[in-house]
């Protein structure tokens, strides 16, 4: 064979070996990775400018999530609309006004059966548990929808949740279409903590939020409100006194005591009292008249109260260990999501 002969055949098998190689390469970058970030369904991103919600589905309390992207919405859609067709597996009872099962996960409560359990699903707008029917709610877009399967109990509620902050304090009026109202309301000697936190919400919120000293006439006023306070300002507080009686239809998990904090399960149980000095707490409820958010934050000293300010004003990220919690108590070095013993 001709030099030059042998010349073109070493280039063809140089090009043909590169050729395979390359192919090999792109099938190894492509391929599946066995890994648990390769492993979880990753969902498209929605065009820019498309009208959206947020869709959380969790269980116990917010323990587990189980799905949490964003929605396209439509003009005219409700809670209902959104959980039928984003939320998968949906069916629902009385004529499609309850929600008997969600992807398999269905009620376990049956009237008249004394051997049910009262399980059910129940769902929160911005941090909130609507009181009206998920095929009334009309959705807006920026909600965040949260569907949560929990245990209840008769005469006890919760009525609210702390773990889609910032979003129940940024909605907008319907009607001026500008943030609500809010204030950060302090008892004496936390008001660096109350500009710390009114300062973040500022930001979240896009517009003003004032830092105001305690006042029990803005309770009565009924407007979104965080109340920073130690356990003297709770013991003297006629309106917080007055709703811890009624703790367990208000989901008050966590009580400001002149002892400590006192945690309590979903009926209203305390299952603890021997909490740490340095313990810090997060009670998220609504207004009895006007359902407007309403947290009540507090510690057994300043320090925790820094502490407990300091974790809200952060914000949250995916692994944030109060993410779609109904409240928190940090004891010491230790972190509970309440209510206590959520889990079935």
């Amino acid at each position: 064979m001709k030099r030059k002969e042998w010349l073109l055949l070493i280039l063809v098998v140089v090009v043909l070996g590169a050729a395979a190689a390359g192919m090999m390469w792109y099938r190894a970058a492509h391929a599946p990775q066995n890994t648990p970030a390769a492993a979880q369904k990753t969902e498209p991103e929605l065009p820019p400018g498309t009208p959206s919600a947020t869709l959380v589905i969790t269980r116990d309390y917010g323990g587990e999530q189980l799905m949490k992207r964003a929605v396209p919405i439509s003009q005219g859609d409700t809670v209902m609309d959104v959980l039928k067709r984003e939320g998968g597996d949906v069916k629902t009872t009385y004529n499609g006004s309850f929600v008997e099962s969600i992807n398999g996960l269905a009620s376990a409560y049956k009237a008249g059966d004394s051997k049910s359990k009262p399980i059910d699903w129940f769902f929160y707008v911005n941090g909130v548990m609507s009181d009206i029917g998920a095929g009334e709610y009309p959705v807006r877009t920026g909600d965040v929808i949260t569907w949560d399967y929990h245990r209840w109990a008769f005469d006890t509620s919760a009525p609210a949740l702390i773990g889609v902050y910032p979003q129940p304090f940024v909605q907008h009026d319907e009607e001026t279409n500008k943030a609500i109202a809010l204030a950060v309301m302090y008892a004496p000697g936390l008001q660096e903590q109350a500009d710390q936190l009114a300062k973040a919400l500022s930001t979240a919120r896009q517009t003003e939020t004032k830092a105001v000293a305690w006042n029990e006439q803005l309770f009565a006023e009924g407007q979104p409100l965080i109340v920073l306070g130690d356990s003297k300002a709770y013991a003297d507080s006629a309106f917080y006194q007055k709703l811890w009686e009624q703790k367990a239809m208000y989901g008050l998990f966590a009580h400001f005591t002149k002892n400590g904090i006192e945690a309590t399960d979903i009926s209203g149980n305390v299952v603890i009292t021997d909490v740490k000095p340095d313990a810090g707490a997060i009670v998220a409820t609504v207004h009895p008249e006007t359902r407007k958010p309403l947290w009540f934050v507090g510690g057994n000293s300043s320090d925790a109260i820094a502490r407990i300010v300091h974790t809200i004003a952060s914000g949250q990220t995916a692994d944030t260990p109060w993410t779609n919690s109904f409240g928190l108590l940090q004891d010491g070095q230790e972190t509970l999501r309440l209510p206590l013993g959520g889990t079935p």
